[in-house]
Order: C-alpha cells, then sequence, then structure tokens
C-alpha cells in the first residue's frame, strides 16, 4: 500500500515557550484527559433523519463531531508519544471507517458516497493521519482507512464524469474540498508526476475559489469562511510544493492580496468584523497566520485574535497540526488606523477609545445577510452596537425563507425600516457612491429597499478621538416613514443624557419617538438570546436628516 510520507512535524511547537504555545497544549492535554476513556458517540438513522423530518441540524452534527475531534486530539497525543493514545485512535479510525456515510445530513444529496465538504475533509484527515503515524498503529488499521478513502472519495473524484457543483461554487468549498481531494491524492498516487498530473485540474477549482473574493482580496462570506477556506488551499499548496518540488500555479498576486484580509478585519479589543454569517470575536488560525506571514509577506496578527487550540465545534484535523507545524512566534504587526476594501464597501476605523466597521455592498452575496449599511461600534471593548453574524444553520437559514430569520434579515441589523418593510435580497438591492474620507466613511442605501419614493437614504460615519457621529440624510417624494434601526447584545435605557448602552451614551439630535424592545436570536450553536432593538420613528417628505452622537 502505497502512500507518501508527509514531513510535516509537530516537535518545533514543544520546543516554543510562550503564552500562546503553552495554553495551546494546556487545553490539548485537558481535553484528552476529559475524553480519552469517553465512548465513541453512536450514531443512528434517527439521528440522520431528525434534518428532514425538522430541519434542525445540531444533534447527529454534534455526535458527528465529537467523533472528529476524538479523531484530531487521539492523533495528536500519539505523534507527541503517548503510548497509550494508540490504542484509542485505531479505535476511532475504525468507528469512522465503519460510518454509513462521510456526509452531513443538510448536504446530502442521495448518493452516500459524494465527494462534498466533511466526506473530503474526513478523506483528507484520514489520509494524513495514517501517513504521519504509519509505522506505529496497526498495519490492518491503516489499510481500512486507505481503503475507505479510496472507496469513498479518491476514486469517484478521479473517475467522474461531470464537475462536482463545488468546484465551480466560488465560495469557501471550493478551497476545502478542492484541497482536501488534492492533497489525499498527493499523499495515495504513486509517482510524482502522475500525483501532479492527477490534480492539476484543481487550477480552475482554486480560480474559482479566488474569483469569490474582491479584486482587493476581501471574503465576502466574512472572516471565519475564510480562515477555513485558506487553511485548505494553503495546505494543498505546501504539500505539492514537498511532494513536486514545484508550485502549483496560483495567481499569486491575488492570493497576496486574499492573504492580507484577515489583518483588516480586526477592529479592537478583540472584536472582529461579523458581516455575514461570521463572529464578534472572531479568531485566526495561528499556524495559517505564520505561514501567509512568511509566503506573502503580510504583517502578523495580533497576538490577541489567535485562535486558541479550543473553540473548533467541528474538530478539524488539518487546522490543529498546522498550528502546530506552522506556528512561528512573531511581534505583533502593527494595525492600521484605517482599513478600506472597496471590492466589498467595507471601512474599518480604529481609536483609541471608540472603533467602528460599516458595511456598503449588495444583498446578493455568499453567505448573504441583507444588511447594506450595518455597523458595528466598539467601545473600550465593549461591542455597543453589533452585527449578529451567524445564526444556527437550519434548514429554513439556507432556504427561500432565509431572510425570515431575523439575524439574515436587514430588521435585525442596526439600518433604516423604510415605510415598515426591511431591505429586499438579490445583487440589484445595492449601496452606491462608497466613499471614505479619512476617517469618515458614506454611502447611498437607498437603493438596499425597492421603495419608489425614497430617492435617498446616504449614511455618512465619523470618527473622531472620543466620538463617533452617524447621519443619514433623506430625499424622498412623498411622505415616508423612516424607523432608525439600532442592535445591541447588551441591556439599552433611557436617561437624561441619552440612551445608556454599557459605557456608552447614544445622543440622537432632536426628539425622537424611541422605542426600546427585545428580540431572539437563535446563535450558530443554537442557544437562544434577547437582543436589544432600539428604534427611533419619524417621517420625512422632501429632505430630512437623522444625526446622532456615540461617546
Amino acid at each position: 500500500m502505497y502512500i507518501y510520507k508527509s514531513g510535516i512535524s509537530i516537535k518545533r511547537f514543544m520546543n516554543i515557550k510562550n503564552a500562546y504555545t503553552e495554553n495551546y497544549l494546556r487545553e490539548l492535554y485537558a481535553e484528552y484527559e476529559r475524553i480519552k476513556d469517553a465512548p465513541v458517540p453512536e450514531i443512528t438513522r434517527e439521528d440522520f433523519d431528525e434534518y428532514a423530518l425538522t430541519g434542525r441540524r445540531v444533534g447527529y452534527e454534534r455526535k458527528y463531531f465529537v467523533r472528529r475531534t476524538m479523531l484530531r486530539d487521539f492523533a495528536l497525543m500519539t505523534m507527541l508519544g503517548r503510548g497509550e493514545a494508540v490504542g484509542r485512535l485505531e479505535k476511532i479510525i475504525t468507528a469512522v471507517c465503519a460510518e454509513k456515510t462521510w456526509t452531513l445530513p443538510a448536504h446530502a444529496s442521495g448518493d452516500e458516497n459524494a465527494v462534498d465538504l466533511f466526506a473530503a475533509e474526513t478523506a483528507q484527515s484520514l489520509t494524513e493521519i495514517v501517513s504521519l503515524t504509519r509505522g506505529v498503529i496497526k498495519p490492518a488499521v491503516a489499510e481500512k482507512a486507505i481503503s475507505e478513502v479510496k472507496r469513498r472519495v479518491l476514486t469517484p473524484y478521479l473517475t467522474r464524469r461531470e464537475p462536482y457543483n463545488w468546484e465551480n461554487m466560488r465560495s469557501n468549498w471550493c478551497a476545502v474540498c478542492g484541497g482536501c481531494v488534492g492533497m489525499t491524492a498527493l499523499y495515495l498516487i504513486e509517482g510524482a508526476n502522475d500525483a501532479r498530473r492527477a490534480v492539476s485540474v484543481l487550477n480552475s477549482v482554486f480560480e474559482s475559489y479566488a474569483e469569490s473574493f474582491s479584486d482587493d482580496g476581501a471574503c465576502l462570506e466574512g472572516l471565519y469562511y475564510w480562515g477555513y477556506g485558506m487553511t485548505y488551499l494553503t495546505a494543498f499548496l505546501e504539500l505539492y510544493r514537498e511532494r513536486t518540488g514545484a508550485d502549483f500555479p496560483v495567481n499569486t498576486e491575488k492570493l497576496t492580496k486574499m492573504a492580507a484580509f484577515a489583518g483588516k478585519c480586526v477592529i479592537a479589543d478583540g472584536v472582529t468584523v461579523s458581516f455575514s454569517d461570521d463572529f464578534e470575536r472572531g479568531r485566526i488560525y495561528a499556524g495559517l497566520s505564520s505561514r501567509l506571514t512568511e509566503r506573502f509577506g503580510v504583517p502578523p496578527i495580533p497576538s490577541e485574535y489567535l485562535a486558541p487550540f479550543s473553540g473548533d465545534e467541528c474538530g478539524r484535523w488539518c487546522r490543529a497540526v498546522r498550528d502546530m507545524a506552522w506556528y512561528n512566534a512573531a511581534e505583533d504587526g502593527e494595525t492600521e488606523t484605517v482599513s478600506v476594501m472597496n471590492g466589498a464597501q467595507w471601512a474599518i476605523m480604529r481609536g483609541d477609545t471608540l472603533s467602528l466597521a460599516f458595511k456598503g455592498g449588495t444583498n446578493g452575496e455568499p453567505h448573504n445577510h441583507n444588511d447594506i449599511g450595518s455597523l458595528t461600534v466598539v467601545k473600550n471593548g465593549e461591542v455597543i452596537l453589533c452585527d449578529l453574524g451567524a445564526g444556527e444553520y437550519t434548514r429554513e437559514y439556507f432556504s427561500d425563507d432565509r431572510y425570515g430569520v431575523f439575524c439574515c434579515s436587514s430588521l435585525g441589523h442596526s439600518v433604516p425600516v423604510i415605510n415598515d418593510a426591511p431591505q429586499l435580497a438579490g445583487a440589484e438591492y445595492a449601496a452606491k457612491d462608497f466613499k471614505v474620507n479619512g476617517t469618515t466613511v458614506g454611502a447611498d442605501i437607498s437603493g438596499a429597499y425597492g421603495v419608489r419614493a425614497l430617492k435617498k437614504c446616504v449614511r455618512t460615519l465619523t470618527l473622531t478621538e472620543n466620538t463617533v457621529r452617524l447621519a443619514d440624510k433623506f430625499v424622498t417624494d412623498e411622505p415616508v416613514k423612516i424607523t432608525e434601526r439600532f442592535i445591541t447584545r447588551l441591556d439599552a435605557r433611557e436617561t437624561a443624557d441619552g440612551i445608556a448602552i454599557g459605557g456608552a451614551i447614544i445622543k440622537a439630535d432632536g426628539a425622537y419617538d424611541v422605542k426600546i424592545s427585545h428580540a431572539k436570536h437563535a446563535e450558530h450553536g443554537g442557544k437562544d438570546t434577547d437582543v436589544t432593538v432600539i428604534d427611533f420613528t419619524f417621517e420625512v417628505h422632501g429632505e430630512g436628516e437623522f444625526a446622532l452622537t456615540i461617546e
């Protein structure tokens, strides 16, 4: 049985002594102790069918990803020389090989061996783990794993008559699926020239992935999906170089811009841009960050934004082993005062006390939310006005009913509501005249609504040393009801000085009808939380302006 012997090593990580590596290992060891004697979760047909019956994904996926977490942790501990982990690794490899399908119910197409996101991830994980632990685990276990990888993923991919849908999807799927099947082929196809020919078809797949980014390197899916896709693309490029001695042909100029995206997404005090299906305290994989700095010269990510070992609910092997193999301690990079991505129409402005992020764009983006004009405001580490980011992934979330979900609708964003109606979905509903001048950003967001009477709605945000100033200027040709809506996870209350939110005060120019209410938001992990909604309501006929200051 041929399998390429990978040169990936985690020994250097063990010799780097700093707060990051010590905490990473502490979390790894603690999780291993927690799960080492736990039974492998049983996955039943009833678990699989829950999605078809209810639209919920959490039950099946929780068990599936506990299994992937065990696979990852037992493999890492085996590589670290913990002899008792070997038997546990063999047991979980055997259990994964016995799964009826490696595909999640939400992605199921009727073909149990379809090559999709998590089937490809599983194949890459098993293949690489066998490569790194061969001679330690039993030969029969290794042979079974490789046999299943070939049967379920590599052979179907190499013999397909039509491309899989992800091959030109223009999303993270291109990079993850392409990177995984590419690495699997590089490990299992004997002869460097044969392996190189087999993966040459991925050139167009990675071109599709690059096309999902704006020309200046912004990932419209958000920081989380940037990390997801870039991890697998970079892992493939590195393994291709190791296996063949050559560089895989990619657009290096575009890839360099893509590599710089993460550094532009930090706002302040650990808060990151959460537009689209993202998270307001997203973290960037340490190994990926180090390797992109080495390959493309992008500034190192500030250490407070590096992802710890814990927190990956999917238990991804590829990310964890490369955190350890690639991490290279470096001084924090300098953060710009203003980061602008014109292709996505994002602007991030950073001050000593207050910082903000603003989004123009369209309502037809990957992982789209109807969120033109959305903003985040941070003061001394508190997220005063938030963009809720990703909600719970359900069948409804990825259906025609998506914009009935609070966090996907503009009603769940800090943007105006026009004549009691939210923004509309579709690429034709777009911001225009996006401009940044120093620490002032603005755009006309009227095109998001499809309201004939609304001729202009120009939103402008200005960051000064101690304040954020928001001004919306309206032009209408008949009476239009405006509700200026603001969303926060914090409590809000009216005071004599304005509306208090955390350590900030919002002061509106003039008197308005103000309503403070609460709404339910289903977090990505499935937990329901209350968020605070602040509405200022008034009418405009002709020209009108609404302005407020956050201080």
